[in-house]
């Protein structure tokens, strides 16, 4: 039996493999990903050096929008917490909401300048204007989350408060 617990959500794959099979697999994902990041940082490159050449914001936004993708996928795939930030796991456990938020803000933007939605559709734009100042208005942090660590009082008080509630007579007599 298999028990995994988070309060975020998590992808957790399980195959029956051979030795050579998770070799060959984690090969063939770290080429993958290899390719992914790589034309993703090209691509960065390449839009801010127009943007430099241009000087056409559309390109820094776009470069924003793609930097943001990237430093999402890398947090939300682990990259981000094995290779960058491997000591500090605060930094992960709050790299999911702040980058989607991040990414979210900076599609939006980007899509304002590209489709130049202030000469076409005025109205639109400022829709669109408003919620990009709610999204800044509403960052994660200031959701009431909190981080119990495994083994600490508060999980264990916790864990004897909710067998209690199930009717055991261990969190009874507490």
């Amino acid at each position: 039996m298999i028990r995994v617990e988070t309060s975020d959500p998590m992808l957790l794959p399980l195959y029956l493999l051979t030795r050579d099979q998770v070799h060959a697999s984690e090969v063939a994902e770290g080429y993958g990903y290899g390719l992914l990041y790589g034309g993703i940082v090209i691509l960065i490159a390449y839009n801010f050096m127009l943007f430099l050449g241009l000087k056409s914001w559309r390109y820094l936004f776009y470069s924003a929008y793609l930097g943001t993708f990237l430093l999402m996928n890398m947090a939300y795939t682990g990259h981000g917490y094995q290779w960058f930030w491997p000591r500090w796991p605060t930094v992960q456990y709050w790299s999911n909401p702040v980058l989607i938020l991040s990414f979210g803000l900076a599609g939006l933007i980007f899509a304002l300048r590209f489709l130049e939605l202030y000469r076409s559709f005025p109205r639109l734009h400022r829709a669109v204007l408003l919620l990009c100042v709610l999204f800044a208005r509403c960052p994660p942090w200031r959701a009431k989350r909190r981080r119990v660590v495994p083994g600490s009082r508060e999980a264990t008080r916790d864990t004897r408060r909710a067998e209690g509630a199930k009717g055991d007579p261990k969190g009874a007599s507490e």
